[in-house]
This record gives C-alpha cells, structure tokens and sequence, in this order.
C-alpha cells in the first residue's frame, strides 16, 4: 500500500457565492440646482453575513458623516456597508443639517461554512519522525475566507503528538487525524475533516537549482523574460533538480511543472522563462516500501523594470507607442497608473487612462522586451485640430464635455463655434449638457467665430482652461460671448471653475459683446488674464450702467450671492485693455436689479462715493453713489433696491462693486486700461506667459 509524504505543501482555495441582498427603495429626486433633503437609496435591507452593499445618499449640501449604530454587525465607508457580525443596524449618514438612516438585518441565510485548512494540499501529510506540521484553520462563508479556530483529535497518540496546532511526529506509521473548526457556532459535517498522518525514518530532499556556474538551495527562483534590459544582465533559464538523501544515499526525484505556459521545462530539468506569472515546479520520490515524497519550488518569471523621466505624452483615445519604446516585436503584458491596474488590448491600446495633463499619475507598462516606470506622464484625451475641434466642443440634449483636450499648434483659421446651444443642469436629469472638463491650449492660439453661447456653451463642475491665446471674432451685435454664456451652470453650490494664465484678443467688440462671459460663473479662480480688445467703430465710451456693456462678463452677480473669491485671491494678475472706459460687467438680473462692476483702478471715475468698508474689509469693494442725481457719475452705477445691508445707515442701493482685493494681494483684483501704452507705464510688460504688446 503506497502511503505519501509531503516536505513543503502550500495549498489554496478560493470558492465565490452568490451575494443575497434584498433592498427597499426609497428615491426622491429633486430638481433644484441646490438640494436641503437628505435621504438614502434604501430604507431597509437584509444582508448576508460577509457581503458588502452600496448606500446612495441623495440631496447633500455638505460633506457627509456615515457612521453604524452597532460595528459589531456593520462598519460603514462612504456609503459602502461590510455586514461584519449577524443581527441588526441602522446606517446613518449627516450632512451636518439633515440627516438619513437604513435599517439592516444581517443573517447567515440558509448558507453553511466550510473548514479550509490553508497550508494543506490535499488529505494527507507526510512527517519524518522529530519534525512537525502546523495546521491553521480557516472558514470559507459567502466566498470569503475568516480565521477560524480548530481543535484536534488524534487517532494514534503513540505516532503523533500535538503541540499546539502543530502534529509532531514520535514513531513511524499512519495515523488518521480529525480536525473540527470552531467558527460563530456551527456544527456541521463541512466545518470537520479527517486527514492522514504518515511518520517515515528520515528522508531529506531538497531542491538544487544551477544558474551558470554556479549551485544554490532555494524554494523561490526568479527567471526574466529578457536577458538584457537598460544596460543591466538578467537570467532567463536555469537547472533544477531535487536531491533525495535516503539512508545517506544520494537519489534523485522525478520532475513536473504545473504551468508551461509559464516557463517550460524538459526531461533534464533545464527551466526557460517563458511569460509573466508564477507557476510551481514538483519533485516527486518513492521509496521500495511504495511511500512518495514530495516537494516543489515556486518559479516566478518578470519583466525587467527601468524608470523613464523624459516626459510620456500620450492620447488616452490611442493605442500605446509600444514600438517607439519597446521595439517592434514587444507587445504589452501588463500595464498600471497610480494604484489602477488597467486592462488592455492586443494593438497596444491601454483601456481607461486617466487623463489629467501634466498632474497625471505615473504609468507602468511591462512588455516582453522588457518595462518602464514612466515617472513623469502627461495623458490627455485629445488634440485638437481644425477638423475635429467644433465636433468635440459642440453641446447637445444629454451631453457632458469631459476629458483633457489640447493644442499641439496653432488654429488660426477662425472655428466658427456660432452654432454652440445653451448649457443646461437640472439634478439628476438627462438632458444636463456643459463642459466639465480641462482645455490646455499649451501656449497655442485659438481663433475662433462665436455667438451668444461662445465657445464651450457652459462650464460646469471643476472646469479648467489655461494657457491659450483665444482671438475672438464676435458673430453680430446681439448678446455674444467669447468662452461660454454659462446659461443654467453658473450658480451651482460646489462646483468652481479655473481659468488661468489666459490672453484673449479680439477682431471686433461690439456694445453687448462679452470677452469672458454672459454671466460669470459664480465661484471661479481666474489668475494670469491678459485680456486686449479691438472695438467696432459703433462701441463707445460707456456713459451708463443700463447700457449693458462689459470688458469681460455681461452680468456678475456675487455682490449678492457669494462667493467671494475675487476678493480673498481667486482672482489675481488680471489686466484688460479696452480702448475706452468701460465697466467689467454691466446686467440687468430681472428689470429692476443693474449690476455694475468695475475695475479696481476706474475708482476715480465714479465722483462721489462712500464705501462699504475699509481696504483690509472684503465690504471695501461696495461702493455706494453720492453723486448728484442726474449726473454723469450718478449714472455709472448700477441699482440694487433689495441690498440695503451694504449702507444700513444711509440705505444706499445705487451701488457698483469694485474688484479690489485683499491688501496681501499686491497683484490682487482686476485692472483695466485705455492702451497698451498706458499698461505698460503701470511697469506691467508680462502676464502669465503672454507679453504686454
């Protein structure tokens, strides 16, 4: 009868069962732009012990607290709940004003355990007499693996002793050995199993392993894909063989490989490296008595691994230059950025790159050539060309711009963008379209023909867009706007917009002509801004706020409605040039509220005046008429009858807002000037990255 013996055993299991999870639903979707209810996706749910189950909370102002009424049932992270413990819970999210719970109930359903022994291939082990194998329990419930604690009953104590969870072998034989887990109360046939136990005389076997000239003992070897990579050796093949000492006598055990496909193996026990992956490599003897011994070593094949600092630019929308980096023959076989382990195809394509420019993480790329460690990774999604710009800016029902786009070079030959239509956001609703996105025109400039929605319709979100030359030809004298009108996005809580390190011209700048923007985006980051008009001949010199002129935006309407931004830094080293004076903004918000705003340096002509506050007080920038009714100076104020707070003595509604800035902001603020002449007088020759010319 042949009996077995194992000397280095490492056994794995893993077993997948179905999740039970039986949910209410409880929805409520609001409309608004600013939502005050808070409410979750679920009222009640039954859970299986062990599974995980995603929680939505709707109508948030805030940043959310969830938290478990009992962590010894539920533990909760961001609305992804862990059923840890049989009973009941409520989850509980807050957003500080309001709050939401769900109630679970967690049962281990009709499911039973099962008790893995996790350093156990099979049903036997094989012992030489003095030496010990350690047995440690698990649980398998629900597909997931818990430690579980096990006791143990010997059959033959004269053979095997316990020390601990260790079987120590005393005398040579078989013995049968049961092992019971002991886990959260279960009794059943599948928590116990039953293994034999062979103690032998003494056999050692190890495994020699052979790389040139030189021999090692190991139970890990490592082989590369390539032999050479970046200047550095590396072995692709060695010789393994596994020495078998019985009674001091040398033999040989016979040799098998789980997985060729790994690393090949012939009748001489030469290993060639063959993909990436790791793969067990087995020794098996038998004595005359018919006992079999075994061992194996674990054979783990890698790609060599260098670091690239030149800079990666990549279009996440194109396959991988796996040719210009690798070689022609190299193909991908593995591909990471950040954390993310990405999937891939055939071609070179790395599917869901994340495009973020030059803050992009780093990308690993392993091939069989050998890998690179791109340290500095600039993703993008697109470069934009005449012929596919207005395709991808474009806004449609149900259409959200989002991505890195750029410029690779000039676009002079003018994009007519006049057929942009409004931006749109409601809640939650399908037909939601704006730009949410980054536009990096990487210094380039941008000539483009636009209408009242400008060039991107909306921005939304976190949009960003930076370093590029726009030159702006205004497609009549209706309402136009060069960047976006901002119809529906602009007051969003929470969403804030950058636009940065911008200079913008112009061909023509008519009376309701607005080089930003229609409406400014509410809470918005705007630093670097050289801003330079060419006024029609029909564009005058502004005698009054109820014109509706405006250098930058049609309407801005934060003296009322927040943030405040501008004023503690967000706006900062932003000059426009605009042939004659002009407010920066002039709206009409409904038919009795004018909001008129100007730059910090035009102060001087709005005649008389008090101020909100002093200099270091963000109410400084509110300036109040006191002007003669009737004046030339009365009339470049704008009227604001509900905002009496600003002058609570005087109730003075005849106000403009002024773009000063906190005094540590030296280049805080907007400035706005006749000529370039007088600009650069003001010892002002750069901005960002554009010249003063």
């Amino acid at each position: 009868m042949k009996k077995n013996k194992i000397l280095i055993t490492t056994g794995l299991l893993v077993l997948s069962l179905g999740s039970l999870i039986s949910c209410g639903d409880n929805t409520n979707q609001s409309s608004q732009s600013v939502v005050s209810d808070l409410s979750l996706s679920d009222a009640n749910v039954e859970m299986l012990f062990g599974d995980t189950y995603e929680l939505v909370a709707k109508g948030a102002s805030s940043p959310l607290t969830w938290t478990s009424s009992n962590e010894n049932v539920l533990t909760v992270d961001d609305g992804s709940v862990n059923a840890v413990g049989e009973g009941e819970a409520d989850i509980i999210v807050s957003d500080g004003s309001s709050s939401a719970a769900c109630h679970f109930s967690v049962t281990f359903k009709d499911l039973l355990p099962a008790l893995l022994i996790d350093n156990l291939s099979g049903d036997s082990i094989s012992l030489v007499k003095g030496s010990s194998f350690s047995l440690r329990g698990n649980a398998l419930f629900n597909g997931k693996i818990y430690s579980c604690p096990i006791s143990i009953i010997i059959e033959d104590e004269e053979m095997l002793t316990l020390d601990g969870n260790s079987l120590v072998g005393k005398k040579a034989g078989t013995s049968e050995v049961r092992i019971k887990g002991n886990w959260n109360n279960f009794d059943n046939p599948l928590m116990e199993k039953t293994i034999k136990v062979t103690v032998s005389d003494d056999i050692s076997m190890y495994p020699k392993v052979t790389i040139g000239s030189n021999s090692f003992v190991t139970n890990d070897l490592e082989l590369a894909l390539v032999s050479s990579w970046e200047g550095k050796e590396y072995n692709t093949s060695a010789n393994v063989e596994f020495v078998v000492s019985s009674s001091g006598i040398e033999r040989k055990a016979t040799l098998s490989i789980e997985d060729n496909t790994v690393a090949s193996l012939d009748e001489f026990g030469n290993i060639k490296a063959k993909k990436t992956g790791s793969t067990k490599l087995h020794g098996a003897y038998s004595d005359n008595e018919g006992n079999v011994y075994t061992s194996f070593i674990t054979v783990t094949v890698f790609c060599p691994l260098a670091t690239n600092t030149k800079q990666l630019k990549i279009s996440a929308e194109s396959p991988f230059p796996v040719k210009e980096y690798f070689g022609a023959d190299a193909s991908i076989v593995y591909a990471k950025q950040g954390d993310r382990e990405l999937k891939f195809l055939s071609n070179g394509f790395i599917k869901d790159l994340e495009a973020k420019g030059d803050s992009s993480e780093p990308l690993l790329v392993l091939t069989t050539r050998g890998g690179y460690y791109f340290s500095n990774t600039f993703v993008y999604t697109r470069s934009l060309t005449k012929d596919n710009f207005a395709s991808t800016f474009m806004l449609a029902e149900g259409k959200i711009v989002d991505g890195y786009y750029i410029l690779e070079e000039d676009i002079l030959t003018s994009i007519d963008m006049t057929k942009q239509i409004s931006s749109y956001y409601q809640v939650g609703n399908a037909k939601n379209c704006y730009f949410k996105g980054t536009f990096d025109g990487q210094g380039h400039t941008l000539s483009a023909k636009v209408a009242r929605e400008g060039i991107f319709g909306g921005l939304g979100e976190t949009a960003v867009i930076k370093n590029t030359h726009f030159n702006f030809t205004f497609n009549s004298k209706d309402y136009c706007s060069g960047l976006a009108r901002n119809n529906w996005t602009n007051q969003v809580k929470g969403w804030k917009a950058t636009l940065s390190d911008l200079y913008v011209t112009t061909t023509n700048y008519y009376d309701h002509s607005y080089s930003l923007f229609e409406v400014r985006f509410n809470d918005m980051i705007m630093e670097n801004i050289y801003v330079k008009l060419t006024l029609d001949k029909s564009c005058k010199e502004v005698t009054s706020g109820t014109q509706e002129k405006g250098a930058l935006f049609r309407v801005d309407n934060t003296i009322t409605n927040g943030p405040y931004g501008s004023y503690h830094g967000d706006f900062n080293n932003i000059y426009v040039v605009s042939d004659v004076f002009m407010p920066i903004a002039s709206g009409y918000v409904g038919k009795d509220n004018l909001f008129v705003c100007y730059a910090k340096n035009d102060k001087d002509k709005l005649g008389s005046y008090e101020r909100g506050g002093i200099d270091s007080q963000i109410m400084c920038c509110a300036v109040g008429s006191k002007n003669e009714k009737g004046s030339k100076e009365a009339a470049l104020f704008g009227s604001l009858p509900g905002c009496t707070w600003y002058f609570s003595a005087s109730k003075n509604t005849t106000l403009v807002w002024v773009y000063e800035a906190e005094p540590a902001f030296n280049n805080g603020g907007i400035k706005r000037y006749n000529t370039v002449e007088d600009l650069r007088n003001d010892n002002v020759s750069k901005i960002g990255s554009w010249n003063v010319e």
